[in-house]
């Protein structure tokens, strides 16, 4: 686990920074030798922090925090609404997805004003939390690559990974 998760690597015989022979592993940061009996002491702790079932990890999935995700409402106005200030590019796109149920009008010193209308359909963030805090899911630092799977590969499934969240 400890090389699967990128902690470790190994080294081939080379020489070290301060110009000894080493084979056998490295720390991946530091490149310091690391000797077979101290692997577990030294990284025990931080392997069963980041792998299997466990808190997600927003690093994980493009910064996605299930702390964070926001669920939205689509609610039909009953009556028409008060005009606001926004962009034009904002108001033109208001005025696409809703039509005539939306007037969009330009102000004198280049704002844009908009007024949605009875009938309009808008989303509104829902008061839900969402309660699936953990998940399992691959090791923090696990790279396919190391095991030769080609790059392109690796992307489209981390791509479906990051989908479901």
């Amino acid at each position: 686990m400890t090389w699967i998760m990128g902690y470790i690597k190994h080294f081939d015989g080379s020489r070290l920074k301060d110009g000894s022979l080493h084979v056998g592993w490295v720390d991946a940061k530091s490149g310091e030798p690391v000797d077979d009996k101290d692997v577990r002491l030294q990284y025990e702790q931080q392997i069963l922090e980041h792998a299997g079932v466990r808190l997600i990890e927003p690093e994980l999935f493009k910064g996605c925090d299930p702390k964070k995700k926001v669920f939205h409402q689509e609610v039909e106005l009953l009556h028409d609404l008060e005009p606001f200030e926004s962009s034009q590019a904002d108001a033109e796109k208001f005025k696409y997805e809703h039509g005539d149920k939306c007037d969009v009008w330009a102000g004198g010193e280049g704002e844009w004003f908009i007024k949605f209308k009875k009938g309009a359909r808008v989303c509104i963030p829902k008061g839900f939390q969402f309660n699936h805090l953990i998940s399992g899911q691959t090791p923090t630092g696990w790279d396919a690559g190391c095991y030769g799977i080609p790059a392109d590969i690796i992307a489209q499934v981390k791509h479906c990974a990051f989908d479901y969240l």
